[in-house]
Formats: structure tokens, C-alpha cells, sequence
């Protein structure tokens, strides 16, 4: 997996499945947790492990998994969740046993196609102290020689790395960091967490190409709104975590707003982790599907080559029961959402011409393929089919 080449938004799978000259496209919608992933028994990883990958109904995994590889010396985790051979010595090196151990659990998770979210540091973790040093730059190395053979990595420098230390320190922490795992792994995407709604601090960096964000959030608008106007721009956005909104919802047992909210950042062009999962709770197994639906519905489009709208734009360009449109109107491609009480779906301006369509149910997952006409003029308005219901989403491509 690596970032579009045609694209500095999204990623793309090193491959061309459906024979359209293009690598195929990738959508990110996995699980934002549990953070000490790694360091949890046998039995609960392999539990977890196993929600991910199987699906009584789905054929797809739910495609991302959060964690940390180093969670002690002023991080959230025990003073034994580090990699060392000496726990209380981060300079003792990696402890040969503990990677192998974690290597088998990821290769289970690759190996089925699920994205490893890898931040190499807690969010207040300093084991080399505030500013980047030879140390640092020896356990990203080390860290990612191990590692990199992997295909669906996405290495993070660090976790909310905003905390104890002064800005300058931090920035130049996960700058350093960066380039070491860039000289080491020259493929897999690179990123930052940011927390509490900072905007991104490297849209220039020649290694940091991924914009992951914790937000506050607390309402589905809301989160579009962040991953659109605050998020779209020079790299690939992930709503890494909506905290406390989506810890609520899934303590709440609210799978519809928390559906609606990943949408809403699908919408809004970024990828989604469902923050809190397999922490405080875990989420059900309709949660995880609705994760499978929308990865499933967005890879059999070309998401990829689309913009979203705001504002004046949408505004000008909804029609019918369309809360938010994906857009590439001159190749006559569109996304358009629904939330509630959807019985049609369109949007102004598109080409005229004839539409393949294909509508989806985000709660049943049912989809219809159809076609469409758009006249003259570009008014597209399209009947939602019988068998889906008041949420819906229509990909259309003019052929």
C-alpha cells in the first residue's frame, strides 16, 4: 500500500485488480484501537484478530488496526510495554522475542489485507528525552527494518505528539523521526497524529504525507466539517480519533450515529478509524460491519479522483434528499449521501449523458446497479430503489 501517485490524498494498493491501467484505489475504515494492542494476552489479540477478519456475513475484513509499539516512559501504557530487552533501559535495544511475538499477530492482520496503524510512541512518551537525537533515529530504524517487509503499513511517528515538551522540540522530533523511517522504508505512507483538533504542521515535509487527527468533535456535522474544511490539503486525512464522541457512542451501543459519523468523514474525502475500540468497549459486530459496508461500497468507485464539496458549492449542487456529494464533475464522476428520509439522491451541473449508478444501503449493505440519464442542463435527480432504505449513498460515473 503507498499514496496515490496521482492523488496526495488517498492511498492505493500496489496493484491493478480490475485491469483499468490504475493502482487500485483504498479505503481505510478500521478500528482506532486498542492502543496496547501489542502487548495484550494471547487470547484477547486473537479475539480481536478474529473480529476484524471474520464476518458472518461480509467477505471483507474491517481494514485497520491502531496501536503502539513503545507505550512507557511518560506514555499510557505499564512500565513493561516497551520493545527492550531491558524495559527500564530504552538504550538495552529490541528484544528479539517480543518482535517476533508481535510479528506473528500483524502477519495474520496483513496478510488479510487489514492496514497496521503503527505509532512508534505514545502520545507523552519521551524515552530519549524532548528533542530528536541519535537515539531516536536508531529505534525508528530498528523499529522499521523489522517491520517493513509488511505491505499494509502506515508508520506514525508518534501519538498526539503535542504534550510536555515545547513546540519546537516536538515538531522536530517527529520531523527526525520521519526521515529516519523514510531512509529505512523508502514505500509505506508516513504521518502524524495531532491532537485536539491542531491543524496539520507539516503540509511541506518531504516525508510526512499523512495527516491523522484527533478531534473534539462532538456531532456528525461536525466531523465532516473538520475532515473537509479543516482537513482537505496536501496530504492523506484520517479521522484517527473522534474523542470522546466516538468512546460515547460505542459505550452507548449507537451504531447509527456512529455510522453516520464515518460517513460524514468519507464524505468529507478522509479515511476513518473508529476511536476507542476493544478499549473501554467493544464494538459490536454490527458496528464492525457497517466499517466492512462502507470500505466495500468505496473501493468499487473511483473515490480516488473526487473532491468534496462545501459550502456555496454543495449548496449550489444538492438536489433532492443529498446531504454531501463527492465530485469530479469533469469526468462525471459523483458520490452523493443521504441521511435520513432519503427517496431521491442529485446533484446540478453534471455532464450530460448516460450514468451507470450504483446505490447502497449503509445499514443493510444491499446494493442496486441501475442507469441513469442527465439532460441538458445537468439536473440529475434519481429515484431511490425499492430495496434501500432511508440512508443511502449513489456512486455515479457517466460512461
Amino acid at each position: 500500500m503507498i499514496i496515490d501517485p496521482d492523488s496526495v490524498h488517498h492511498f492505493v494498493y500496489d496493484r491493478d485488480n480490475n485491469g483499468d491501467g490504475k493502482r487500485d484505489p483504498v479505503y481505510l475504515a478500521g478500528v482506532g484501537g486498542p492502543e496496547g494492542f501489542l502487548y495484550l494476552s494471547t487470547a484477547r489479540k486473537q479475539a480481536i484478530i478474529n473480529k476484524l477478519l471474520s464476518s458472518p456475513s461480509l467477505n471483507s475484513p474491517v481494514n485497520g488496526l491502531y496501536f503502539h509499539s513503545e507505550r512507557a516512559f511518560g506514555g499510557d501504557g505499564g512500565a513493561t510495554e516497551t520493545p527492550f530487552i531491558n524495559n527500564a533501559d530504552p538504550r538495552s535495544g529490541l528484544d528479539p522475542v517480543k518482535l517476533a511475538s508481535w510479528r506473528t499477530d500483524l502477519k495474520k492482520l496483513d496478510d488479510a489485507g487489514v492496514v497496521l496503524w503503527f505509532n512508534l510512541l505514545d502520545d507523552s512518551s519521551y524515552p530519549y528525552g524532548c528533542q530528536y537525537n541519535a537515539d531516536y533515529g536508531k529505534y525508528a530504524t530498528d523499529i522499521v527494518n523489522y517491520f517493513k517487509d509488511l505491505k499494509h503499513l502506515v508508520w506514525i511517528t508518534q501519538e498526539e505528539y503535542h504534550w510536555n515538551c515545547s513546540v519546537a522540540d516536538d515538531d522536530a522530533r517527529q520531523k527526525g523521526l520521519a526521515a529516519a523511517i523514510r531512509a529505512a522504508d523508502p514505500i509505506h505512507p508516513i504521518g502524524t497524529h495531532h491532537r485536539a483538533d491542531f491543524p496539520m504542521a507539516f503540509p511541506s515535509d518531504p516525508n510526512i504525507h499523512v495527516f491523522g487527527q484527533q478531534t473534539a468533535s462532538g456531532s456528525v456535522d461536525a466531523i465532516h466539517d473538520k475532515a473537509g474544511k479543516n482537513g482537505w490539503g496536501n496530504w492523506v486525512y484520517v479521522m484517527a480519533e473522534a474523542e470522546p464522541f466516538h468512546r460515547q457512542l460505542i459505550g452507548a451501543g449507537n451504531r447509527d450515529a456512529l455510522r453516520l459519523s464515518n460517513w460524514a468523514t468519507a464524505m468529507a474525502g478522509g479515511y476513518v478509524m473508529m476511536y476507542d475500540s476493544f478499549e473501554s468497549h467493544d464494538p459490536t459486530d454490527a458496528m464492525l460491519d457497517d466499517l466492512r459496508r462502507l470500505k466495500l461500497f468505496m473501493e468499487a468507485t473511483q473515490f480516488n479522483r473526487m473532491t468534496p464539496l462545501f459550502d456555496t458549492a454543495l449548496l449550489n449542487a444538492k438536489t433532492d434528499g443529498t446531504k454531501y456529494i463527492l465530485a469530479n464533475q469533469s469526468s462525471g464522476l459523483y458520490i452523493l449521501y443521504g441521511d435520513v428520509n432519503t427517496s431521491k439522491l442529485g446533484v446540478r451541473n453534471a455532464p450530460a449523458g448516460t450514468y451507470l449508478l450504483k446505490w447502497v444501503d449503509p445499514v443493510s449493505g444491499v446494493t442496486v446497479d441501475q442507469t441513469g440519464t442527465v439532460a441538458a442542463g445537468g439536473l440529475a435527480s434519481f429515484d431511490k430503489p425499492t430495496y434501500i432504505g432511508p440512508e443511502a449513498a449513489l456512486y455515479m460515473r457517466k460512461q
